[in-house]
This record gives C-alpha cells, sequence and structure tokens, in this order.
C-alpha cells in the first residue's frame, strides 16, 4: 500500500511538471507568465526545503508531502489559469 501511494505522488508531481513545460511550449505572452505564477510557487517551496534543511535537517520531515502540495496546487493552478484561456479564445471579440 504505501509502495502504491508514493507511486501515485510521483506521478502527480510528474503530471504537473509535464503539465508546466507544455504550457510554457504552447502559450505566448501574458498566458506564459501567468503560466510560470504555479512554477514559481514550486520552485519556492523546495528551495525553502533545501535552505531550511540544510540549517536544520529536523525541520521538513514531511518535505515529501509539502512537494506534493506544492505539485498538486500546481496543478490547479494551471488548470485555473487554462480555463481563464479558453473562456477568453472563446468570447466573441467586439469592434
Amino acid at each position: 500500500m504505501d509502495k502504491l501511494i508514493l507511486v501515485g505522488m510521483g506521478i502527480l508531481v510528474i503530471a504537473f511538471l509535464v503539465a508546466q513545460v507544455q504550457s510554457l511550449w504552447r502559450w505566448k505572452g501574458a498566458w506564459r507568465l501567468a503560466g510560470l505564477v504555479p512554477f514559481a510557487y514550486a520552485v519556492f517551496v523546495v528551495t525553502r526545503i533545501v535552505v531550511d534543511v540544510r540549517r536544520d535537517p529536523t525541520t521538513h520531515n514531511l518535505w515529501p508531502a509539502e512537494v506534493l502540495l506544492a505539485a498538486v496546487g500546481g496543478l490547479i493552478g494551471l488548470g485555473i489559469i487554462a480555463s481563464f484561456r479558453r473562456w477568453q479564445a472563446a468570447r466573441p471579440r467586439r469592434n
């Protein structure tokens, strides 16, 4: 059971990374910058974990859960941005 949970966590993190790369590859302009926000958040979380653990190894005993939450939050953020992007593209233009 523990291995199944670990595999699921790994799949979620990989899914976030794949979705992030795809969004940066396909989106242009302001949408690309908006797509960087979830990635910047994930990088911040991982950097904070690394810096804190270097100071005191006992600070982030649950770091895998923190990384998982950052990845899930990033996926949700990318989903919201993609929804807004599609909504704007589907809106009729006014002249």
